[in-house]
């Protein structure tokens, strides 16, 4: 989900709970209001984490002069580049691959799927030998 749909998600959550809650304290239960105020806080606070690595993603472009690897974690975008020439491309035990060059080091396959990541590796290591 998008931000913008976690909030019109919220937003329809938070109208339905607090009608529920509305109808309970007008037939006396004074107690279905603070609790209902406790659940929209929490859910708010999960959505908002949720939120913050919605857009998550890597990056990683290739071409003649540089190797660019992009990845952005919270809002917080970092780039490395390497010359193409120079590059190793390794899979270690850790799991992520590896993009080492002249004392750079990037990892990338955060958010590929364990057993996708041999085959970015073999991919990438292609495409560099391609050039």
């Amino acid at each position: 989900m998008s931000p913008q749909q976690l909030v019109v998600f919220f937003v329809s959550l938070s109208v339905v709970s607090l009608m529920v809650a509305a109808i309970a304290w007008d037939v006396g239960g004074s107690l279905v209001m603070p609790f209902t105020g406790i659940e929209l806080g929490s859910v708010a606070v999960a959505l908002f984490v949720y939120g913050r690595h919605a857009t998550d993603q890597e990056c990683v472009r290739l071409s003649a002069q540089q190797l660019q690897v992009e990845w952005e974690n919270a809002g917080v975008v970092q780039t490395v580049s390497f010359n193409p020439l120079w590059v190793r491309v390794s899979l270690p035990e850790s799991g992520l691959i590896e993009v080492s060059s002249a004392g750079k080091t990037a990892y990338i396959g955060r958010y590929a799927r364990p057993e996708r990541r041999a085959m970015l590796a073999k991919d990438l290591r292609a495409a560099l030998r391609a050039l």
